[in-house]
């Protein structure tokens, strides 16, 4: 886990936490792990943090800044999308990053796309944005397709996308979900999250493991 300004807490059960101090401070907004190693974004910054084993970070410099929001590993390679942007990265090592760029819609330029989220599953990368409906896939984090009009709502503010069940599914900071059982490309509106009708929660992450 990784905390803003310069935290990171390591845990080998889940129970018992280790605090860490890296060397760069930032708007750290996600963290992904794949072939042994752990890459971290900051939001409004040109650095990620690398680390082989979650103690031991490294600082390392991206193409360009951008307001990065979340980052996937899948396929051999970390991809990460920005908000406010069209602009992708992605790196096979995640050291060394390269860009690529989603599509624009037939209506204008999608650097008005809200990119919040993106998760890889079914052979692919779907990234979701929260302002227009839109979402983009990829199968290998280079060349995206975009599906405008995908998502049942254009004003989403998005807390996680998760795959699992042969399905994606993502909820939004008040408990609204919606999910896709044909790739990525139809998108419906699911049941709201449970609440105890007196409290307003803020829903912050979701992990599929072990079937639930």
């Amino acid at each position: 886990a990784i905390a803003d300004p310069n935290y990171v807490y390591t845990s080998e059960n889940g129970q018992s936490w280790t605090e860490i101090n890296v060397d760069i401070s930032a708007d750290w907004q996600a963290i992904a792990a794949g072939d042994n190693r752990f890459v971290a974004i900051a939001y409004n910054d040109n650095r990620i943090n690398f680390s082989y084993d979650g103690e031991n970070w490294t600082t390392r410099s991206l193409p360009s800044t951008n307001n990065w929001r979340d980052i996937a590993y899948g396929n051999g390679k970390f991809v990460i999308i920005a908000e406010g942007s069209n602009e992708v990265l992605y790196s096979e090592n995640g050291l060394t990053f390269s860009s690529t760029t989603i599509p624009d819609f037939s209506g204008g330029d999608s650097t008005n796309s809200q990119w919040q989220k993106v998760v890889y599953g079914q052979g692919k990368f779907i990234a979701i944005s929260g302002s227009d409906r839109a979402v983009a896939s990829s199968t290998d984090g280079i060349t995206w397709v975009r599906y405008d009009n995908a998502l049942p709502n254009d004003d989403f503010d998005f807390a996680a996308l998760e795959y699992g069940a042969n399905r994606f599914l993502a909820i939004t900071v008040d408990g609204k979900t919606t999910y896709s059982v044909d790739g990525g490309q139809t998108w419906w509106a699911g049941e709201e999250l449970p609440s105890d009708g007196i409290s307003s929660y803020t829903w912050t992450g979701m992990r599929y493991s072990q079937g639930v």
